[in-house]
């Protein structure tokens, strides 16, 4: 953890959903004096950056653009936060710097061209940190976070897509399978968790085990798995019955009350030890 007041001023990306909001009250407690926000035209929510200093607006792959404003700030440290639709990576316009980026990319998928935008970051001067960094007390470590444990059944399902997960890093496929009786029902792609979670009830129905991880080698920098009230949602509307996370990797939002409506609907919430 940086000191105090070595950290006074920050840099967030700011992608689309409530976790750029979330970071910004974070950082404010920690007493993070300036903050300035890079947000995304038409996925940003104005409304979630309140509590920011500045605020400088951009379009998706204004990678030039983007380069040039931290040039100009001088920031030590910044964060990425919030996601960007993948409708976005198929429809937006890149400039020049963002063509060049992707062009020298073997491998084109979620981890490579964050990592190289990461590296063009850095470049600049600009340490990113973990977009986890200020909010520690919102990832559980290992252990049964519900009233109920789960079943023996549960945790075959849980290990058995933990291991496709972790096995399967190399393809940078998402962090969510779904399982039922050993089987592997569903596996998130572009749409995300809890549209993952709604296919597969329509695949095999109810009684669904949920396993939510990050793969080996995972780069906190700018993916964290995340869960919370709309995931719990998602698990009720389609009557599964487990949820397994990663121990010190997964953040929680809001946990107090997700643990609250997975105890009402009698659904096991297990942190994992995977060892990864």
């Amino acid at each position: 953890m940086i000191k105090n007041e070595d950290l006074n001023d920050l840099l967030i990306i700011a992608g689309s959903d409530n976790y750029p909001k979330i970071i910004l009250e974070a950082a404010r407690k920690f007493g993070i004096k300036n903050i300035h926000v890079i947000a995304f035209k038409g996925e940003t929510k104005k409304r979630n950056l309140n509590l920011a200093d500045n605020i400088s607006w951009i379009n998706v792959g204004e990678l030039q653009k983007m380069l040039n404003i931290l040039t100009q700030l001088d920031f030590k440290y910044g964060m990425m936060v919030g996601q960007i639709s993948p409708k976005n990576i198929f429809s937006m316009k890149l400039d020049d710097k963002a063509k060049n980026l992707l062009s020298s990319l073997s491998i084109l998928n979620a981890h490579t061209i964050f990592k190289k935008i990461v590296y063009e970051i850095e470049s600049t001067g600009i340490k990113i940190l973990p977009a986890n960094y200020f909010i520690n007390e919102c990832i559980p470590s290992a252990g049964v976070l519900t009233k109920r444990d789960a079943t023996k059944d549960e945790y075959e399902n849980l290990k058995i897509g933990t291991n496709f997960i972790k096995s399967n890093s190399n393809f940078d496929v998402g962090q969510t399978v779904v399982m039922k009786s050993g089987y592997i029902v569903a596996v998130e792609a572009m749409e995300g968790t809890n549209k993952t979670i709604l296919r597969a009830k329509r695949l095999a129905g109810k009684n669904l085990t949920v396993v939510k991880v990050p793969k080996i080698n995972h780069d906190f920098r700018f993916d964290i798995p995340v869960v919370g009230i709309k995931t719990i949602h998602s698990l009720i509307k389609t009557k599964a019955t487990c949820l397994g996370i990663e121990a010190d990797s997964t953040v929680v939002l809001n946990l107090d009350k997700v643990l609250e409506l997975a105890n009402k609907h009698n659904i096991a919430i297990v942190s994992l030890e995977t060892n990864t």
